[in-house]
């Protein structure tokens, strides 16, 4: 049965919400109903299409920055686990759920060490099923390419994509105003220079797990595969 049953238990997200505010999944915005009709379709005419991705861009990317710059700590946030909040369809926050071991960090480099805490030791059985499933390591580019691989190739290339496929908003466009979001980050914490150099999120290529290989194959092998990054021609 190891492996086979597991529980997630939950807080309720209304708890974090304010007067007005309503959340959903970030997989929801490129979300096709059945009509057809799109879900954020009526906000993009409200506000314009340039200005809410800018918006939404700045409400998912700057927390996680601040995770991995601030903190040293990566985490494996996708479409899925990251909850968009918004108030009459204009983008507010974004809350995370369901990480379980998807954090990752060097104890070296964190910057709260007091706050580091003391683990058991992995169970063989579980690194045995699951070699990707740790929390601690040396590997500064596995830290980085967990953000970079979860968020921008994942959660974000999706919507990149959708914007250009139904709403005419280039993924050049796109992905520049990321790149322009990472940036200002940098340029308002200096104080950070040092992570911002470990962990290079405009490095030209990431490393991303091959997860239907390993749905077929087995655990074995992880497979792991370079892609380029596509914040790499964005940068300032």
């Amino acid at each position: 049965m190891y492996g086979g049953l597991a529980a997630i238990w939950r807080e309720n997200v209304n708890q974090y919400l304010s007067k007005g505010q309503t959340a959903f999944p970030l997989n929801g915005v490129s979300y096709i109903n059945a009509d057809g009709s799109h879900l954020i379709a009526p906000w993009l005419d409200k506000y314009g299409v340039e200005t809410w991705i800018a918006q939404l861009i700045k409400v998912t990317v700057t927390p996680l920055l601040h995770i991995l710059f601030g903190y040293g700590v990566a985490l494996e946030c996708h479409a899925q686990n990251i909850v968009l909040v918004h108030e009459n369809g204009y983008p507010i926050k974004v809350l995370l759920k369901d990480l379980h071991d998807g954090v990752r960090y060097s104890p070296e480099h964190l910057t709260q060490q007091h706050l580091r805490p003391n683990f058991y030791s992995l169970p063989p059985a579980h690194a045995a099923l699951n070699r990707g499933s740790f929390i601690e390591t040396e590997d500064t580019d596995g830290i980085r390419d967990m953000t970079v691989a979860c968020l921008f190739f994942v959660a974000l290339s999706d919507i990149a994509i959708f914007m250009q496929t139904h709403h005419n908003y280039a993924e050049v466009a796109f992905w520049q105003q990321v790149a322009d979001c990472v940036t200002d980050y940098q340029t308002s914490h200096p104080e950070h220079q040092i992570r911002f150099d470990l962990f290079d999120v405009f490095a030209e290529q990431t490393r991303i797990e091959s997860l239907a290989k390993r749905r077929l194959f087995g655990d074995k092998a992880f497979p792991i595969k370079y892609i380029n990054n596509p914040l790499f021609k964005s940068q300032g």
